[in-house]
């Protein structure tokens, strides 16, 4: 198909830019999704504002779908919808005047654009990481649907398999941009969900990420916006330790908008669902092998027996923080001896950091955790069910004498507490400054002699010539 050069390109920057900007990758599937407040009309309405000499509504329609086939508008969504977009295609149904439209439209763009800017800062975290890995480590930590985990797992059940105990296996995944690293750690319900799961899992990525015990100076962190596991006082008071402790110099944690979260982690938990679908799944290793199989680059995986009790020291403190659910960057930096929250609602480049003093709420963690020692009461009686169903599962030819055997040793295991494996934030060295890269002065040189070239000015003469 081929069309006027001008229009054509209009139309293609365009959809470009609208997937860029508000397209959202999928995690269970290659496509690009707009916000499901934003029909394929309502393109089209901001494409014909923008241009003098638009196509007409079918022709932006084929050159959508010759240009990007891959870009959906779709009024529906299978995770969890934005509230306000819920809200915009909501009041889009009913009768609305003109002027009640115009509102409705602001309030539409301004909504998008700072979803759009809040993901665009994740992206340049990760960049920043991946270009320089002497300076910048970018991280993002989430929890996958423990549904998809739940074991033993077989493609078919009978009846008599329905009221069998089926052990939660939940999963944290870990994906560090700059080091091109994944991370699965799995675990049961003997410890409770909350951020000790969160701050065990990061200590692991950065022991494996550290060389000779130091990082580098500045630590991003991209986490679900969740205050059962992550945006809580507890966990913020541990960054701030690791900043007073000089493990790093900086760090800032960032949540996106609530619905527009598909980022990297949820497509290797996608990809993990799609792997693990329809595939027996009688105990954990069987798991584990399969999730390595699953996703690229390969993740390290890990069953964690034991954690740290930070929540304990946290819980401990004399203080803690109020008002910290609503902003959505938190940034963590030491001024004078004191450590220093910055926080702001959204990553505005105009928007100031508001500043907290948190150096108080920092030293709760000086003192070294005790790892944890009881067993959850819901995980408690959960291996007792699935120890007394293991015989049903037996009988019923879903599991081997093997399998039984295993899940005996497993239920054993998962009944105590173990010293965990992860290293404390106190073993890590104070962070190390990289030294300047030795080829930039000497590529400054050169550069600074061509500028010079450039202001010289010439002479031209005319000479006599040498004869022969």
């Amino acid at each position: 198909m081929v069309y006027g050069h001008k229009r054509s390109a209009e139309a293609t920057n365009f959809l470009n830019n609208l997937a860029t900007k508000q397209g959202e990758k999928q995690p269970d599937k290659p496509c690009i999704m707009l916000p499901t407040c934003l029909s394929q009309k309502n393109a089209y309405e901001e494409y014909v504002k923008e241009h003098d000499k638009p196509f007409c509504y079918r022709h932006f329609q084929r050159v959508w779908k010759e240009r990007y086939p891959e870009m959906k508008a779709s009024e529906r969504t299978t995770f969890t919808e934005c509230k306000e977009c819920a809200m915009i295609k909501q009041l889009k149904t009913q009768k609305l005047t003109k002027e009640q439209l115009v509102v409705l439209e602001k309030q539409k763009k301004a909504h998008l654009l700072v979803a759009r800017i809040a993901r665009e800062k994740y992206y340049k975290h990760a960049k920043k990481a991946v270009e320089n890995k002497k300076k910048y480590i970018s991280i993002i930590i989430d929890n996958m649907d423990q549904s998809k985990t739940n074991l033993p797992r077989f493609p078919t059940y009978h009846k008599g398999d329905a009221n069998l105990t089926r052990l939660h296996h939940h999963v944290t995944g870990v994906l560090a941009h700059g080091q091109k690293k994944s991370y699965i750690f799995t675990w049961t319900d003997k410890f409770g969900m909350d951020c000790n799961i969160t701050i065990n899992c990061l200590l692991e990525v950065l022991n494996d990420i550290s060389e000779e015990n130091s990082l580098p100076p500045t630590l991003y962190i991209q986490a679900d916006n969740s205050a059962k596991d992550n945006k809580n006082f507890i966990l913020m008071g541990f960054l701030a330790n690791l900043v007073q402790r000089k493990i790093f110099k900086k760090i800032k944690l960032s949540f996106l908008m609530v619905g527009h979260t598909h980022e990297d982690v949820d497509q290797m938990f996608s990809r993990l669902s799609v792997h693990l679908s329809g595939k027996s799944i009688p105990t954990l290793p069987v798991l584990q092998s399969l999730m390595k199989d699953a996703y690229h680059p390969i993740p390290m995986i890990m069953h964690l027996n034991g954690l740290w009790d930070y929540r304990k020291l946290g819980m401990a403190s004399p203080v803690s923080l109020t008002g910290h659910s609503s902003p959505h960057i938190f940034r963590f930096k030491e001024d004078h001896g004191k450590v220093l929250m910055g926080y702001k609602e959204w990553p505005y480049k105009a928007a100031e950091y508001k500043t907290v003093d948190v150096t108080q709420l920092a030293e709760a963690y000086n003192l070294d955790p005790e790892q944890l020692h009881l067993v959850a009461e819901k995980g408690s009686r959960a291996f007792d069910l699935m120890m007394t169903d293991l015989r049903k599962w037996q009988a019923g030819g879903k599991l081997s004498d093997e399998h039984i055997s295993w899940w005996k040793e497993h239920l054993r295991s998962e009944k105590i507490m173990n010293i965990p494996c992860t290293p404390k934030a106190s073993s890590f060295n104070p962070y190390q400054v990289p030294p300047e890269d030795g080829d930039f002065y000497s590529t400054m040189t050169v550069l600074g002699q061509h500028v010079s070239n450039l202001s010289k000015e010439s002479v031209v003469r005319v000479v006599k010539r040498k004869t022969r």
